[in-house]
């Protein structure tokens, strides 16, 4: 396995302040004050104790950014010792887990060699803005991964969270999905990304961070506007009963985008969204009921070698374990 490094900027940018749904930088408290005092003001943020409460919060983010990587290897050692899986078969991949509908696709990008970007088109969804729709999972794989969900959740074990906009979700590597996730990006999506993203997936995707999201009435409802650390997302419904919550996409990075002029794509049981990790978008609020999600960011390092997603400039490379941030 090469080495992989997070870029100096993961412990200063993007940070989200969840009360006041804003992401913001830090390099020093004087910094901060000068470009971020009003406009906490103007979001609620008042008195002296809210806004030290907000220093408080990013120092503990930064803290635990910088730890992260250990925390993960720390995690999945305890969860193989001493997780004892419900379903032990579906952590391995099998095609009798993807729909005959995904496999024909997967076929028709990998063994065509006349397969183009207009033939695909014929069998998959296109919402515009090259974001698009289609069947992955059966719907008796999102059983069974669901099940395994809640009873992971269930045991004695410390769990690490994806991060700070997802407060109950869980990293499917952690988890024991490693194999299935490396199976599925490698044989299965990169051939698909490389005929709809060519410019994002030069020299192959070759790491991935890939997590849950849970959204219900009690906890997470709704996810701010942001992009994904990734050069490619896959985004798929594993299920539940709920309604709202629909999917909607801006513009690429920070290029405004009308509320009107939006695409808004609703959730289906086993369906992925493939998009561009730097296309904006954001989860609507949650009208009832409870959804979870798998969410897969696939990384090249070769793009990001040369441009970092989070500070858009030549990484500065820091040593990180795991896959780090997909850097190399």
């Amino acid at each position: 396995m090469p080495s992989y490094y997070v870029c100096k900027c993961f412990f200063t940018k993007n940070i989200f302040l969840r009360k006041y749904k804003l992401h913001v930088s830090f390099e020093s408290e004087r910094k901060f004050r000068k470009e971020y005092r009003e406009i906490l003001y103007d979001r609620g943020c008042i008195s002296d104790i809210s806004f030290q409460e907000v220093l408080s919060e990013i120092e503990s983010e930064i803290t635990r950014r910088r730890v992260s990587g250990k925390l993960f290897m720390e995690s999945k050692a305890l969860t193989e010792g001493n997780y004892r899986k419900l379903h032990p078969d579906i952590f391995i991949l099998k095609e009798d887990y993807l729909t005959p509908e995904f496999l024909q696709i997967v076929s028709q990008c990998k063994n065509s060699k006349n397969s183009t970007y207009v033939h695909l088109l014929k069998s998959i969804r296109d919402h515009g803005e090259r974001i698009y729709s289609f069947s992955v999972f059966t719907l008796e794989f999102c059983q069974l991964l669901l099940e395994e969900l809640v009873h992971y959740e269930k045991a004695d074990i410390p769990k690490q969270r994806p991060n700070t906009m997802n407060r109950y979700g869980i990293l499917l590597d952690v988890l024991g999905f490693d194999s299935f996730l490396e199976a599925l990006r490698e044989s299965y999506l990169l051939p698909l990304s490389r005929l709809l993203y060519p410019e994002w997936v030069e020299g192959g995707l070759d790491s991935h961070k890939t997590f849950t999201v849970k959204y219900n009435m009690q906890g997470d409802r709704e996810l701010n506007y942001h992009f994904d650390n990734a050069e490619v997302t896959l985004n798929v419904c594993l299920g539940r009963e709920f309604s709202g919550g629909d999917l909607k996409f801006g513009k690429m990075w920070t290029m405004p985008c009308p509320k009107e002029e939006m695409i808004c794509i609703e959730h289906r049981v086993g369906w992925g969204i493939l998009h561009r990790g730097r296309h904006m978008h954001l989860a609507e609020s949650l009208e009832n009921g409870e959804r979870e999600n798998m969410i897969i960011w696939m990384r090249s390092s070769t793009i990001r070698n040369e441009q970092c997603p989070l500070c858009q400039e030549r990484p500065h490379l820091v040593p990180f374990e795991g896959f780090g941030d997909g850097f190399t």
